[in-house]
């Protein structure tokens, strides 16, 4: 019979071990491991002798996030909901689907009409983009826009999820025929595109990533194509890709951000096909060193510059996201010089960069659930 000492020897060592573990320096190891928690993890509390009251509840808090194993642990837990009862371990942020098809849930309310424009809103926002149009016309330079539906709205069917709203347009809809009615801006949603690529599709080659809430290399050729196809309708010059131009490869790869997000991406592993131009004339040029917003996360992706071939096709400017990053590579081909700005989804109207960078076309891509944004930035 297993002796009563070890037992309380047992249970001592047990309560002792983080102490000791973290006293003696050996937790670096358990400590690299992230969550994937989108959150900077407490950090070691300064002591000094105005810090006595506020130390216990600060060291506390960073034991809490750095206690030995916590992350393993985090990491099993989310492994057990989704393996054995295929629930998501963050419903909050994450909506596992049919399929393995994995959504993020800021991005329903888009979808099932809940995030709608009022009229005052639609023409806040159409009265933003005409004073944005008659300044760009100063600077001898014409104005598009294009908008990205959220995946949910392109793949319902794999979600789970239903809504009763479908007649009523959503807020890319909304504002699509809000300019159509009201403006000489064109303004366009991608939605009626991705939905014909759809038809097209092969298997296991779709037009957005099945476990990113990107569209993946395909889905951003039929965009480009439909950009490109607007713009040389004013720009004759501007060289526009076809399907031999580019070369594909299929092969398989861990999941994107959303399995990110709760960290398995091993585990929700996906098909994904790759697409390149086969023999780019376009190179990335030295950057203007613009200033990115304060706080924004991917300050590196804020200005990218590329230098065409072509000297008779326009010059170019694109305010983006992050979903543009698989299309720079075909547009930058058509333009001779293409400049890219990142703006942390502000979709502001940068004058200072316009008349420096003097484009002939300006184009925002703007992903749906942020146009908002514009609401609140006009400049």
């Amino acid at each position: 019979m297993f002796s009563k000492k070890y037992i309380s020897f047992i249970f001592l060592l047990f309560l002792w071990a983080p102490f000791l573990v973290k006293t003696l320096n050996l937790s670096k190891s358990f400590e690299k491991k992230e969550s994937g928690e989108n959150r900077a993890l407490k950090q070691f509390p300064e002591m000094g002798v105005t810090d006595v009251d506020s130390f216990p509840s600060l060291y506390e808090a960073h034991f809490n996030d750095y206690f030995i194993l916590r992350n393993t642990f985090i990491d099993l837990f989310h492994s057990m909901r989704v393996k054995c009862f295929r629930e998501s371990p963050l419903p909050e942020k994450v909506i596992i689907g049919k399929d393995n098809w994995l959504y993020l849930a800021d991005e329903m309310p888009t979808y099932n009409r809940t995030a709608r424009f009022s009229d005052e809103e639609l023409k806040k926002i159409g009265d933003e983009f005409e004073r944005r149009r008659l300044f760009l016309e100063q600077q001898h330079c014409l104005l598009y826009i294009y908008i990205i539906p959220p995946k949910i709205a392109v793949y319902p069917e794999y979600s789970n999820k239903t809504t009763k709203r479908l007649n009523e347009p959503t807020q890319g809809g909304q504002l699509e025929a809000y300019f159509k009615a009201n403006s000489k801006i064109p303004v366009y949603y991608f939605l009626p595109t991705l939905l014909e690529g759809k038809k097209e599709e092969r298997e296991h080659s779709f037009v957005f990533n099945t476990t990113d809430n990107h569209w993946n290399n395909y889905g951003a050729y039929l965009c480009y194509q439909k950009i490109m196809g607007d713009l040389t309708k004013e720009f004759p010059a501007i060289r526009q890709l076809n399907a031999e131009a580019l070369v594909e490869k299929d092969t398989l790869e861990d999941g994107g951000n959303i399995a990110g997000m709760i960290n398995m991406q091993t585990y929700f592993k996906e098909n994904v096909r790759r697409i390149k131009v086969k023999h780019p004339l376009a190179h990335e040029s030295e950057k203007s060193n613009y200033e990115p917003p304060a706080g924004f996360a991917y300050p590196w992706e804020y200005e990218r510059q590329f230098k065409g071939s072509n000297e008779q096709a326009p010059r170019v400017l694109f305010i983006r996201d992050s979903f543009t990053d698989r299309m720079m590579s075909y547009l930058a081909e058509g333009f001779s010089h293409s400049t890219y700005i990142f703006d942390a989804w502000q979709y502001a109207s940068h004058e200072d960069i316009v008349k420096n960078e003097k484009p002939q076309v300006m184009v925002y891509v703007m992903f749906e659930p942020f146009i908002k944004n514009v609401l609140n930035k006009s400049n």
